[in-house]
């Protein structure tokens, strides 16, 4: 197979509309992302960092396209635009453009290499730990793989920020996007976190989502005078 210019020589590569390949080519897919190898007429290895994967409909039970959906670590739901700036924005750009490069190939793997040095405590594995038996005691099931992978992620979360160690605040920043299977289970997940990792803050939101309801319930004041508004 010719692989000059193509994905099992890319550094960082990007696949559109990714669960619809041919059985093929989803099976070389998996040796890809998961082992960075290739086989063509023996075992190639690949350079790749980072791959994205893009698609406009979650995998079915296929066997195949649920072992590539577990290997994309982090997960966003991306909904259509909103707000009229940005869609103004959108419609006004005329043919894509390129945009140089601000990191070096060797900048990337540096930081890789500086983020394996991001110290993991005892206390943090145990709030992943925690984290794990309360999310499978409601459900939320991850495969061991998806564990192991996101030790690294919260490495590299915490080297982007400035920090030397993980904290509780990185594992409630990284862990709700790593654990959903569907996009609905994010804000159960997400509250399972915080209620192990910052439940101080667990609280506070659910305080706030209350009273969010209560000025939802209370509904719009029916009069029109200034007055009798500011009083209401």
């Amino acid at each position: 197979r010719i692989t000059s210019g193509k994905l099992p020589e890319a550094h960082v590569g990007l696949i559109d509309e990714c669960f619809k390949g041919s059985s093929s080519i989803l099976n070389a897919l998996l040796g890809i992302a998961n082992e960075r190898v290739f086989h063509n007429d023996g075992v190639v290895a690949c350079p790749l960092i980072t791959l994205v994967g893009c698609s406009n409909e979650l995998p079915s039970d296929d066997e195949n396209l649920e072992a590539l959906f577990d290997r994309f670590l982090f997960r966003a739901w991306v909904d259509y635009l909103a707000d009229g700036g940005n869609i103004r924005l959108l419609m006004a750009l005329g043919s894509a453009t390129s945009v140089p490069a601000t990191m070096t190939i060797a900048d990337l793997e540096w930081c890789g290499t500086a983020a394996e040095n991001v110290a993991v405590s005892d206390a943090i594995f145990d709030v992943l730990l925690a984290v794990k038996r309360k999310a499978e005691s409601q459900g939320f099931r991850a495969s061991d793989r998806r564990w192991r992978a996101i030790v690294g992620y919260l490495r590299a979360w915490a080297f982007v920020q400035g920090d030397a160690d993980v904290t509780d605040e990185h594992v409630v920043d990284v862990l709700p996007d790593c654990l959903w299977r569907e996009p609905k289970d994010r804000a159960a997940i997400s509250a399972i976190v915080s209620s192990i990792a910052n439940p101080s803050a667990a609280r506070a939101t659910e305080i706030l989502d209350a009273a969010k309801r209560a000025v939802k319930d209370l509904g719009e004041p029916t009069t029109k005078d200034a007055n009798e508004r500011a009083e209401w």
